[in-house]
């Protein structure tokens, strides 16, 4: 059993290292902590939480569960990433989908999923080529339930990117994906009332792949008032850490590629093509990962630090800002 302390939200917030150490599991150590949770006092309850939550059936069942909490499951780079590292961990995934939340345009993590970014190598001046298409009216959809959008073929947005997902991801299967909108209900309807069950179920019946970006003051107002209050008081309660894995590599943090798509995926969307528009960027702060291994330091957000090693997962871009216009 792990030992509490008490942090302040705000300081957690206000330092990404700081922050990191105190919410992260390495992954390493995680299917490790996730198996010894489940023996003993704690596995008399393998139903619910031990915040009350009912837990569903998808997150039962033998081996370790890790759960990406997204409202629609799409084989973007993010997706691709984690479920490289369950493989590797040998944990199964669960895509945990929210189908009756609404569209926002304002919000990038749901606009992505109405405008698709292809990322297709360099262009002739070293900038990265990137390749936009819109599978949906953004701004008359604007507002709406995910499950109610349709794209401009007249399938469904959510069928729509379960094809693609189903086509590029066929490891995962069609029990992978759980709509948790009932869910979500049943506990409270709003993050601020559901958050404290959804977090407990990360006490020891599965593992939580996300990752909290403190640049951007909207998610990191949601982290240091909704969220570190129901991870600390959970922690507190339990003597248990939620078991929590960055989604997303610390030295990319943040970075819109993780919501963009590999070029060759583009196959898969057919009459779209169409209304395809490109954008090209070009600069010093597109150089290819390649280019950043061979570097010794790389400025970010006004500071330097070194680069590790990049892995296997290297061939992925870095930070776009190209608009479609």
């Amino acid at each position: 059993m792990s030992v509490y302390r008490q942090e302040d939200p705000a300081a957690l917030t206000a330092s990404r290292e700081r922050f990191a150490s105190y919410v992260y599991t390495p992954l390493d150590q995680v299917v490790e902590t996730w198996r010894r949770r489940h023996s003993g006092l704690f596995s008399a309850l393998p139903h619910e939480t031990a915040a009350g939550a009912t837990v569903p059936a998808v997150l039962r069942g033998p081996g370790p569960v890790g759960v990406l909490c997204r409202q629609v499951g799409t084989p973007n780079y993010e997706t691709r990433r984690v479920i490289r590292l369950c493989a590797q961990h040998g944990i199964r995934l669960v895509i945990w989908e929210y189908h009756h939340d609404r569209f926002v345009m304002e919000n990038r993590d749901k606009y992505a999923l109405g405008r698709l970014g292809f990322y297709g190598g360099l262009g002739r001046n070293g900038g990265r080529r990137l390749e936009y298409v819109r599978i949906f009216d953004v701004d008359a959809m604007n507002g709406r339930a995910f499950d109610q959008i349709q794209t401009f073929r007249g399938e469904s947005l959510i069928e729509f990117h379960h094809r693609l997902l189903a086509a590029e991801c066929p490891e995962l299967g069609n029990d992978a994906l759980f709509d948790g909108s009932a869910w979500f209900g049943s506990h409270g309807g709003s993050a601020r009332l559901y958050y404290p069950a959804f977090v407990s179920l990360f006490l020891r019946h599965a593992i939580l792949f996300e990752t909290f970006v403190l640049q951007e003051e909207a998610e990191c107002e949601f982290t240091r008032e909704v969220f570190l209050p129901v991870f600390q008081a959970l922690y507190q309660k339990t003597g248990m850490k939620p078991l929590v894995v960055a989604a997303e590599r610390e030295d990319w943090e943040g970075d819109d590629f993780w919501h963009l798509y590999p070029e060759p995926l583009r196959r898969h969307l057919g009459p779209y093509r169409v209304r395809d528009q490109v954008a090209v960027d070009t600069g010093l702060n597109w150089e290819t990962p390649a280019d950043r291994e061979a570097r010794p330091m790389l400025a970010r957000r006004g500071g330097a630090y070194a680069l590790p090693p990049l892995p296997r997962d290297a061939t992925l871009p870095r930070a776009v800002g190209a608009d479609d216009n």
